[in-house]
């Protein structure tokens, strides 16, 4: 078992959220307005608009801690044009190598 000391800190966690959306144009900026509306600011953003299957989707990274990416998740399911989201949480490796050093 890693020592409290070797674990990362909370705030080298970086989040990557995976939306889901009907085909509406302003869907990407209703998801980066939650964002500013918790005071966040997103890393990495990547918008795939696909046609065939009328829906957008945008990649979202940005470093926060757990709790806060599970509520932003939350959040951004209350758009109204939002099929699903999907969260994945990591460390981020370069906090974690300065610790270890």
């Amino acid at each position: 078992m890693k020592s409290p000391s070797s674990l990362p800190s909370r705030s080298a966690l970086s989040a990557r959220l995976h939306v889901v959306g009907d085909y509406d144009p302003q869907l990407p900026g209703r998801v980066l307005d939650r964002f500013t509306q918790c005071n966040r600011l997103p890393t990495r953003t990547a918008v795939v608009a696909d046609e065939p299957n009328a829906c957008l989707r945008i990649d979202i990274e940005y470093h926060t801690d757990a709790d806060a990416a599970r509520q932003l998740a939350r959040r951004l399911l209350s758009i109204p044009s939002v099929r699903e989201v999907s969260l994945s949480l990591r460390y981020a490796p370069q906090a974690v190598q300065s610790q270890a050093a």
